[in-house]
């Protein structure tokens, strides 16, 4: 598990903390309307549950692992953040990866645009 304090920063789809809330607020929108056109409705998944019935496709994974995220900021300053990325195994719920990072955002929050201020965060400890 790494602890170990890391920079945030805005990614290109956000906006610099030097633009006013409402341009970023637009810009997020506009974001938000683009993910949506391409949003999946559907299950089209190839994995089942292990208790699934014989009835289901061969070519079908039985699903292993789940995961989560979590990030809580200080109640003192918002820019201040440790997430928590945690991997289970399904069928024994025992942790087998679980990493942590504390960040410095550099986007605010905004009711309803969560992903925004803490996507930075979730692309660190998912991707190193």
């Amino acid at each position: 598990m790494n602890g170990g304090g890391e920079e945030a920063s805005p990614s290109s789809s956000s906006a610099s903390t030097s633009n006013s809330t409402s341009d970023i607020l637009q810009r997020w929108k506009e974001i938000q309307y683009s993910l949506k056109q391409r949003l999946i409705t559907e299950d089209d998944f190839a994995w089942k549950l292990p208790a699934s019935s014989s009835g289901e496709e061969a070519d079908q994974v039985v699903l292993k692992y789940i995961g989560g995220v979590d990030v809580s900021c200080l109640k003192e300053d918002q820019s201040i953040a440790c997430g928590t990325l945690v991997v289970l195994d399904f069928q024994t719920s025992k942790v087998v990866y679980q990493d942590s990072a504390h960040v410095k955002l550099h986007v605010p929050y905004i009711a309803g645009f969560l992903v925004h201020h803490f996507s930075s965060f979730c692309f660190i400890i998912l991707f190193r």
